[in-house]
């Protein structure tokens, strides 16, 4: 049964998060909804200000901070870890393969491999509960 942090691991080594954190960008600098005008008139300096406007809805946007935020603490974290643990995230979620296929690939038997598993998600788990 996969749990939040397996869910985030599939789509940071799937690629589906760089994809989710590229769109958030898009909808923010794209998507202009705020008429920031209350008062009418024209609004002077709109090409200087555009661009600090998008600037500043990408630095105050909630969901863009987070998803950085979780792609930032997986990488960092996948990172410090051994070559073998390495190799077998990424081919349990980048290439989805199967406990068995995972343990011939590494070259232990699969308790081992699910045991560097479950110590790889402790170590992000804290880190990861503040999002």
């Amino acid at each position: 049964m996969a749990d939040k942090i397996d869910h985030l691991l599939t789509d940071y080594f799937t690629g589906k998060l760089d994809v989710d954190i590229k769109m958030r960008k898009l909808e923010l600098s794209y998507h202009s909804n705020d008429d920031e005008n209350i008062g009418g008139g024209r609004m002077q300096n709109n090409v200087v200000r555009g661009t600090e406007i998008t600037m500043q809805k990408l630095d105050d946007d909630y969901t863009l901070q987070r998803l950085t935020y979780i792609k930032e603490v997986i990488g960092m974290m996948f990172d410090t870890q051994t070559e073998t643990v390495q190799k077998i995230i990424q081919e349990r979620y980048g290439r989805k393969k199967s406990w068995l296929a995972v343990s011939m690939i590494v070259h232990i038997d699969e308790r081992s491999a699910r045991e560097r598993r479950d110590e790889f998600k402790a170590l992000i788990k804290s880190p990861l509960e503040a999002v």
